[in-house]
């Protein structure tokens, strides 16, 4: 009875190695070699690029017209709240299209799309503190607003040459 009991354990063991993990060990062997793509995996990964790109560039779009709308009123309109939601849903497309996406360009967009995410709170603080949403807040907010333009810009130059 002993050893039908260790057979049976056996067989349940290799069944679950076979059905889990085989398949865990073959995807992390297609994460690490990005160099041999398969037929049809070059369109998934420049599409995946595309969508990365996309997000974190219209989050950027998104907040850079919401500090010239700002700057232009005067820091006078209700629109801050609304244009921060849109900003954060934004950065949390880039986030998940970056983080599914495995080529140096969605990396350097994911750093873009962080590095905004991390602006955009400090100016959320400094506009519900009354000190306005414009980039002149002295929280050195021009320069890393060009920080992340130079990110995007690298990482559209990232995907233009895979």
């Amino acid at each position: 009875m002993g050893r039908l009991f260790a057979l049976a354990v056996v067989v349940v063991l290799g069944y679950f190695l076979y059905s889990e993990g085989l398949p865990w060990i073959e995807q992390r062997f297609e994460q690490a070699d990005l160099g041999e793509l398969r037929p049809g995996e070059e369109e998934k990964r420049t599409a995946a690029t595309g969508d990365c790109l996309a997000a974190a560039s219209n989050a950027y779009d998104l907040f850079v017209a919401e500090l010239a709308h700002q700057d232009a009123t005067g820091g006078q309109t209700d629109s801050w709240g609304i244009a921060f939601i849109e900003v954060g849903r934004q950065l949390g497309a880039a986030e998940t299209a970056c983080g599914a996406c495995l080529s140096p360009a969605c990396a350097q967009a994911q750093s873009a799309a962080s590095a905004l995410r991390s602006l955009v709170v400090e100016v959320d603080r400094a506009v519900r503190r009354g000190s306005g949403a414009g980039t002149g807040t002295g929280m050195g907010a021009d320069e890393r607003l060009r920080r992340v333009e130079t990110l995007l810009a690298d990482a559209r130059r990232l995907a233009a040459d895979q």
